[in-house]
Order: C-alpha cells, then sequence, then structure tokens
C-alpha cells in the first residue's frame, strides 16, 4: 500500500512568514502614512488657491480685494462685546458659498453684531465650510465656540449651539508688524487700525493697483491652527481672522511651535512638516518654511513697504 503524504507548514516554516508580513508592513506603514500626509497637504493648498481665486472673483465683482474686519466696536480700548464680520463672510458668495452668504444677517454696508444674528434664530454662522479647512488639522471638531468677549473661546465646550462658529484653518494677513491698534494709533482710534500695510487689513479695503510691491511677492492668507484635539478654541470664517507675521511661522504662539494658542496674537502655523501654506495676491498659493528670513516675511504681508524679495 501507497503512504499518502500531507504537505503543511511546519512551525518553523509558520513563523518565518509571520515574520517576513511583519517587515513586509512596518515597510510599508511609513509609506502609506507619507502618501496620505501628501494627499492632505495637496487638498490643503488647492483650498488655499480656491480661496485667493475667491478674492480675485470678488475684486472683479467690486473693485477691491474685502475688508479683513469690519468690526462692530470700532475704538481700541473697548471692551469687545460684539464683533462684525471679517473676510471670510465677504468672500462667501465666490467660494460657492452663497446660500450661507444669504442667510447671514448684514446691515447695508455696516455687519450686524453676532447678537443680533443669533436673536434672529439664524445659525449660518456656524456653517462648516470645509474650503477654510486644513485636513491635516488634528482638531477634527468643525467649529468653535463664542463667548462674544473680544472673542475668547471656553475650555471645556460649552456646546451653545447659539454660540458655536464655523471653525477655519485660514487668517488674513493684516500687517508685517501689528494689526492691531498699539504700534500706530491712539486709544480711541479704530480697531483693527485701518492704517496696517497688509491687503486684509481692518476697516479699509485694499485695490490690485495699491500692491505697489507686486502680487506675486506679497501675501494674501495664511494658515493657522486651533489649540488643539478636543478644544473648542481656534479661528472662525466668520470675523477676527487676521493677523500680522511679526511672530514667523510655528513660533511660539501657536501649539505645533510647542508654544501655546494665542489667537489673533499668535502666529501662523500648520501640522504640515517644516512649514505652512499662503495663498498669494496674484491667485497662487505655496509652502513657505519655518526658517524663512523674518525681514523676507514680513516685506511679503506689506504691500506697499518697497521692500526688495528674492527668492524664498
Amino acid at each position: 500500500m501507497r503512504r499518502r503524504c500531507r504537505t503543511a507548514f511546519t512551525l518553523v516554516e509558520l513563523l518565518v512568514v509571520i515574520a517576513i508580513i511583519g517587515i513586509l508592513v512596518a515597510l510599508l506603514l511609513p509609506a502609506v502614512q507619507a502618501a496620505r500626509q501628501a494627499a492632505r497637504r495637496v487638498q490643503c493648498v488647492n483650498n488655499f488657491k480656491q480661496v485667493a481665486l475667491g478674492m480675485h472673483n470678488y475684486h472683479s465683482a467690486h473693485g477691491t480685494f474685502p475688508a479683513g474686519w469690519l468690526h462692530a466696536e470700532s475704538d481700541c480700548g473697548l471692551n469687545f462685546f460684539y464683533e462684525g464680520f471679517g473676510w471670510g463672510a465677504f468672500v462667501l458668495p465666490y467660494i460657492e458659498q452663497q446660500d450661507i452668504y444669504e442667510n447671514l444677517v448684514f446691515d447695508g454696508v455696516f455687519p450686524r453684531r453676532y447678537k443680533d444674528v443669533i436673536n434672529g434664530g439664524l445659525n449660518a454662522a456656524g456653517a462648516t465650510i470645509s474650503t477654510f479647512l486644513c485636513p491635516e488639522d488634528p482638531q477634527t471638531d468643525p467649529r468653535v465656540e463664542v463667548t462674544g468677549i473680544w472673542g475668547h473661546n471656553r475650555y471645556p465646550c460649552l456646546r451653545r449651539k447659539d454660540d458655536d462658529h464655523g471653525r477655519s484653518n485660514m487668517a488674513g494677513i493684516a500687517d508685517s508688524l501689528d494689526w492691531t491698534c498699539s504700534t500706530r494709533l491712539q486709544a480711541n482710534s479704530r480697531f483693527p487700525d485701518p492704517q496696517a500695510n497688509g491687503i486684509l487689513r481692518g476697516w479699509e479695503t485694499v485695490r490690485i493697483r495699491d500692491i505697489t510691491d507686486g502680487t506675486t511677492k506679497t501675501l494674501l492668507v495664511g494658515e493657522v491652527t486651533g489649540a488643539g484635539s478636543g478644544t473648542c478654541q481656534g479661528f472662525r470664517w466668520t470675523a477676527h481672522g487676521i493677523m500680522d507675521v511679526a511672530g514667523g511661522i510655528n513660533g511660539a504662539g501657536s501649539l505645533p511651535g510647542n508654544g501655546q494658542y494665542l489667537g489673533k496674537n499668535g502666529t501662523f502655523s500648520s501640522y504640515h512638516t517644516g512649514g505652512c501654506h499662503f495663498a498669494l495676491a496674484d491667485g497662487s498659493a505655496r509652502f513657505l518654511s519655518e526658517d524663512i528670513d523674518q525681514l523676507t516675511l514680513q516685506s511679503l504681508a506689506g504691500r506697499n513697504d518697497g521692500g526688495i524679495v528674492g527668492e524664498y
């Protein structure tokens, strides 16, 4: 009689196969992570391009870029209980968000206060607009909580639906050094500083012809981060989304810079490795290194300071 031989893995062979599979997985995981990160980075820069294009469409319709922020309380030194609207709200019709724009409460050329919006029963300010978000940011909550006093956010989150606004990873470039009112103005002057040298300054609008340093050498919008995962602290597209570049990129005024979240007084930042995205006045978008020379960054922020910017 012939003896039937059954083929099977020995224990040693099985362990070798498992070890090989483990090595392959270990080799593939970093590549998969890198591919995902690259995809998120591409989506983020595309969002900046969309916003830059929307800004130019706004300019075509109105003859200027939008004001960075029209504040409901106009004097420096006051307690800012209510805020107006900013560039993120004004540009909505030009980034395919007309329906949300139409549900915001405006009063002629001057924006209504948030209190008026809340009392009106509207929740448009809480809408999530993916164009303003960067998928690399681990702060997954699409809203930030607003107390109505100078834009501070509470933690832990109170989750008041009428007090939540849509989160944003973008802030307009208002000035190279100080967008507020402490540099050039007195305590009874307008807030934000209408004399700031960026494109999206407070109150005053800027035309393309006012950008004498050149649109290819002037920043328009930059990337920002909030207070991290699990918090309701961050920027919002409705208002207060302007900053200066005095703190550099990924500086101590941001969590990616190993600092703390300082809101409008912080720095441009991102969770991408080594820098963050910016949209320029010519409609392009690019990634700037956190190691960029600070004087170069300041020259890029100013629209008419006469700074000469080479390769950056």
